[in-house]
């Protein structure tokens, strides 16, 4: 596939939140006909990281946590969030949500497609791939982010 999936949608709404800081963060996912990556869900400046990760993960009508304990579709994402370190510094945090409970159709997609999503998104400082939810906490994505040279606590804006 090429650069062609992702919409100018995915890009004009990336630059909302890169340049003007408009959204707090953005899900895509690929259209229903699997051509091309869109934007499914777009959150106002301010939102917590906790209320990302529940858009995130949101779990189709017909599941309970009883019964599928976490969603099977995969996902892209960016987050906007400060790092605290020697001074506070916003950056953007790129997210590919494969989880392990997805067909192995979508995740294959996902997967395959993920650097061309990332980029397409210019400015884009951290990128994480997760398959499980717990790798999504707050703890784990300080601790990716530690790695990538970056040290200190992580505060949603």
């Amino acid at each position: 596939m090429s650069d062609e999936i992702v919409t100018d949608e995915c890009i004009d709404t990336f630059h909302e939140l890169l340049l003007n800081c408009k959204w707090q963060y953005i899900i895509f996912r690929f259209s229903d006909d699997r051509k091309s990556i869109i934007v499914e869900e777009k959150g106002s400046p301010g939102i917590s990281y906790d209320t990302f990760l529940t858009k995130l993960r949101k779990p189709k009508p017909e599941m309970t946590p009883e019964t599928t304990p976490e969603p099977v579709e995969c996902r892209y994402a960016v987050f906007d969030i400060d790092f605290i370190a020697k001074a506070e510094l916003t950056h953007l945090l790129f997210i590919g949500w494969i989880p392990e409970e997805a067909p192995e159709e979508e995740k294959t997609l996902y997967a395959t497609n993920l650097e061309i999503l990332e980029r397409s998104l210019v400015g884009i400082q951290i990128c994480v791939v997760c398959h499980h939810f717990n790798e999504l906490s707050y703890a784990n994505i300080l601790q990716k982010i530690q790695g990538n040279k970056f040290v200190g606590a992580i505060a949603s804006k």
